[in-house]
């Protein structure tokens, strides 16, 4: 929408050569296509990957900084129904017919508008499809399959991978799917009040604007009564490619989340694989080693989610297991 008010279009690259760069070298200037594939590849599979990473199979693997935060479960069997039940022919109808136009497809080529003008008298096979997903939690293989297209950041990439970010184009129908689950989730936070108020991005029903407002209420006071007034911003980098599975699941666990959509939610990543469009052909298929997808409907809660662990931790008060 901003780049048609703007008159804009994204940016578009061309991966034929690539500027290596290193502390202890003069930099590189590397043209040979086998020599690209290989470097794009590895950058993009582990970009946010460390060379230790942490194991959070169980709660014993958390530090007791973070366990009592952990194993603090939300009563909420009342509201599991909200996530299990069969995907109905109103749910499907409606997520379709808000469904974007103009968006790029998967390795299918199968767009939005191809599902918009699908008739509507088969639309019981998707449920079928859909609702054998909610009743096993196996993700069709065709599914885990994706396209990552390289689009630069806002300054000049200079032939520097670092200074790109992926676009992941998703199978469509597997976005239907997730986009009807995601609503679910989001009624389930929304009746557990899992979140903590301050964690509303992306959340539907909330929004960010009392948040902001609250803040310039503050700031305003602080200037009229000629007083100091501090703010602390982090800045996440990769947020979503560092998010741990394992730790994603202990996440759902204290909240209760019925196990059979716990397998999902983590199935839509693990086994995942990419293909990168470089020029007019496609590298070869690796994994996902960590995080969930950039670009997956589900993303942005899940991420809210985790981080509300951390801000319930710092909104209590500082005790000497803090310092």
């Amino acid at each position: 929408m901003l780049n048609s008010i703007l008159e804009r279009k994204p940016q578009k690259i061309t991966i034929d050569r690539l500027l290596i760069t290193s502390d202890n070298e003069n930099p590189q200037l590397i043209t040979n296509q086998k020599d690209i594939e290989r470097i794009t590849i590895d950058h993009y599979q582990n970009v946010a990957s460390s060379n230790n990473p942490a194991l959070f199979t169980s709660y014993e693997n958390l530090t007791p900084f973070w366990q009592n935060i952990y194993k603090e479960k939300y009563k909420s069997p009342e509201h599991q129904s909200i996530l299990t039940t069969p995907i109905t022919l109103d749910e499907l109808t409606t997520t379709i017919q808000s469904l974007p136009n103009n968006k790029a497809p998967g390795s299918t080529g199968i767009t939005y508008e191809f599902w918009k003008h699908f008739p509507k008298p088969h639309y019981k096979l998707l449920l079928t499809l859909f609702n054998n997903i909610l009743n096993t939690g196996h993700i069709p293989s065709a599914w885990k399959e994706a396209l990552l297209y390289p689009i630069p950041k806002p300054e000049f990439w200079n032939y520097q991978l670092d200074k790109t970010r992926p676009i992941i184009l998703l199978e469509t129908l597997r976005k239907i799917f997730v986009k009807i689950i995601t609503d679910r989730l989001n009624k389930f936070l929304y009746s557990t009040n899992a979140l903590q108020p301050n964690n509303q991005a992306g959340i539907a029903g909330f929004s960010t604007a009392e948040i902001i407002l609250t803040i310039q209420t503050c700031i305003d006071i602080q200037i009229t009564q000629n007083q100091k007034f501090y703010i602390m911003v982090q800045d996440f980098s990769k947020v979503y490619d560092r998010i741990n599975l394992d730790l994603l699941t202990l996440s759902m666990k204290r909240l209760n989340i019925p196990m059979i959509f716990q397998l999902i939610i983590i199935n839509l990543f693990k086994g995942h694989k990419n293909s990168i469009i470089i020029g007019d052909h496609l590298t070869n298929s690796f994994d996902l080693i960590n995080g969930i997808i950039q670009g997956e409907v589900i993303s942005p809660i899940l991420w809210c989610y985790i981080m509300t662990h951390s801000l319930k931790r710092l909104t209590k008060p500082l005790t000497a297991e803090l310092i």
